[in-house]
């Protein structure tokens, strides 16, 4: 399996499972956000363009879609490789922080916290 270091296993990059996931989800919450928002526009009688809010709600929805799947793609790559990204998925393996590269998670040891997780990551 992979040694534990300081360093970590090589750099997983931007193009990380995980960063992959917290963009599906970034986009998801604008796309609530944008419907909330035209809900409430229905509310003041002018022309508001509400076929350009429709596309846009749209196109975040199938970024949410194909981020969520590239990152579930990505997720299978890192475990071959030996490590994950992912909070909450493939124990059996090292959890590297997405950003530095660092081990933050043994092979084997339990899931950690969202609160810890914050707290090791400053």
């Amino acid at each position: 399996m992979v040694a534990r270091s300081s360093r970590g296993i090589g750099h997983p990059h931007v193009f990380s499972a995980a960063n992959f996931l917290r963009l599906a989800t970034g986009c998801m919450l604008l796309a609530i956000g944008l419907a909330l928002a035209g809900f409430g526009l229905l509310l003041i009688p002018h022309g508001f363009p509400y076929g350009v809010l429709a596309a846009i709600m749209l196109a975040l929805m199938g970024g949410t879609i194909v981020f969520y799947l590239v990152g579930r793609t990505v997720g299978v790559w890192e475990a071959r490789a030996g490590y994950t990204t992912l909070s909450n998925r493939y124990r059996e393996l090292p959890q590297l922080e997405s950003r530095s590269g660092k081990i933050i998670r043994s092979a084997g040891d339990p899931y950690r916290s969202p609160a810890h997780r914050r707290s090791e990551t400053r």
